[in-house]
């Protein structure tokens, strides 16, 4: 993931390419709309509301200096809606649960509408139903057309939804479906080898 968001502190060898464009060759990925990317733990900078820190990902859509459209805030409505807290709106993100932040978050990564979605952690922070809301839209989006990566130790979740478990350890790893057979295998290796995912 690092690579992936040209991590300037980390030196990587090869060519990166996403439907044949070089990634490497791009000097900002975000404002070219092919990469979204959701950190493990974001923290609010300032007192802004919910709504408009998901306002803050149609950034990337505007021209230097110009405004949010009603459209734009209407966008960002039924998406917040989609994840949950649309009735959080006008609320301060200081005030959020880190639960209902998370959300938040996924909401303005939703709102950049990238090619590419990685997210370090989603389901963090969640009770049971949002975690299964959070991968019930990260399915959409991978249903409508967008590579997304994410990591987890939900590994319990993976089998209801078509997606694929990527096991990185050296010689041990693996790329396969993630059925209930793989996630026994996966976490069999992580028990024994004390390892993340």
């Amino acid at each position: 993931m690092r690579h992936l968001v040209a991590d300037p502190g980390l030196r990587v060898y090869g060519n990166l390419q996403l439907n044949g464009q070089d990634l490497n060759a791009l000097t900002d990925r975000f404002a070219t709309g092919i990469l979204a990317w959701l950190p493990q733990q974001k923290l609010p900078i300032f007192d802004a509301t919910a709504l408009q820190i998901v306002l803050a990902g149609r950034y990337r859509h505007k021209h230097f200096w110009q405004g949010y459209s009603p459209e734009d805030t209407s966008h960002c409505l039924r998406l917040m809606a989609d994840c949950g807290i649309g009735h959080l709106a006008n609320v301060p993100m200081i005030k959020l649960s880190g639960g209902e932040q998370q959300l938040v978050w996924l909401a303005q990564v939703a709102a950049q509408d990238a090619e590419l979605v990685l997210l370090d952690e989603p389901t963090q922070q969640l009770d049971l139903h949002n975690k299964r809301l959070v991968m019930d839209i990260i399915s959409g989006w991978a249903k409508a057309g967008k590579l997304v990566l994410f990591s987890t130790h939900d590994l319990y979740l993976l089998p209801s939804y078509e997606c694929h478990l990527l096991y990185l350890n050296g010689v041990d790893s693996l790329f396969a479906p993630a059925t209930e057979e793989m996630v026994k295998i996966v976490s069999e290796r992580i028990e024994r080898r004390n390892d993340l995912v």
